[in-house]
């Protein structure tokens, strides 16, 4: 790989708006609680390695 690149003449990606799409969904207190309890474990280890 180059140590520099040019992107002077790069371009939007024209799909990007198509593929983001925003979504509700319902959960559970305890799979809301799962889910926060997973992020920490993993936020944890990250910065233990």
């Amino acid at each position: 790989m180059r140590k520099e690149h040019d992107f002077s003449k790069a371009q939007k990606n024209p799909y990007a708006k198509r593929l983001k799409r925003q979504a509700t969904i319902r959960m559970g207190e305890g799979t809301v609680e799962y889910f926060k309890k997973l992020s920490v474990m993993e936020t944890h280890l990250r910065f233990k390695l």
